[in-house]
């Protein structure tokens, strides 16, 4: 299915929030190195949540739009063990960002 995001730049930071998807490489591209991410995991594993931490290097990833538990203890340490430096969090509601 066809992803559509919003990415944009404020204060020298750069944001990214992705639509429904499936993960593909374009995600990758779009997450690139940004700041903070809020990617839409409701139809990705695991495993492809890690892969894209690991292969976008975003600093702050929060995973959101989710249909099942998500541990993010465990996430974080699948992604560091594969080399991830930044931060992977599962949304709650009402969650804020300083930006």
């Amino acid at each position: 299915m066809p992803n559509y995001g919003l990415k944009f730049t404020f204060n020298d930071k750069t944001y990214a929030f992705t639509g429904d998807s499936n993960f593909h490489q374009e995600e990758i591209n779009f997450l690139k190195k940004v700041d903070l991410a809020v990617i839409d995991a409701g139809h990705i594993s695991d495993e492809d949540i890690v892969e894209l931490a690991v292969k976008s290097q975003a600093k702050k990833i929060v995973c959101s739009h989710i249909y099942r538990e998500l541990d993010g203890k465990k996430l974080n340490s699948l992604a560091k063990a594969k080399n991830y430096k930044g931060k992977l969090m599962v949304a709650r509601d009402l969650m804020k960002f300083d930006i």
